[in-house]
């Protein structure tokens, strides 16, 4: 990846590289699996102001120039952008690597939550939402 990023942006910004992969990846779930698509766009993308002109530029050029992708606007670019930085979470023991489970965010929200995420990495990632502690009879689930 790294020889064939440095041949489409700056070796210093292979970053962006990587941010199109995720993006690629939700592109080609809506072309094969439209059902699943419209799970991951009906989380919340948050505040994407910063993306585009930024990262969400670069990012749709290598979408668009590089990689023929014609049918992606920037606007679905930078919101599956904001979705991912909203809602993903951190592979244990990876660098650059984030998983988004389109279920997982929707768990209800505290930051005095009463469990927590495990994202397992043996095989195909995998996330398991465990208590910290004890949790009451009819009391509500919550996380992060």
């Amino acid at each position: 990846m790294a020889s064939y990023g440095s041949k489409i942006v700056d070796p210093k910004e292979e970053y962006v590289v990587y941010a199109a992969v995720f993006i690629l990846r939700c592109l080609l779930l809506k072309r094969d699996n439209p059902g699943e698509y419209a799970r991951v766009t009906n989380l919340m993308a948050g505040d994407t102001s910063d993306l585009l002109n930024s990262l969400g530029k670069k990012v749709f050029k290598i979408l668009k120039d590089v990689l023929k992708v014609t049918w992606v606007s920037k606007a679905e670019v930078v919101t599956l952008m904001g979705i991912k930085r909203t809602n993903s979470n951190v592979i244990p023991g990876e660098k650059r690597g984030n998983a988004l489970y389109p279920t997982y965010p929707l768990m209800n929200s505290l930051c005095f939550c009463n469990t927590f995420a495990h994202v397992s990495t043996s095989g195909e990632p995998t996330i398991e939402v465990r208590a910290q502690r004890a949790i009451k009879r009819q009391e509500e689930i919550s996380t992060r």
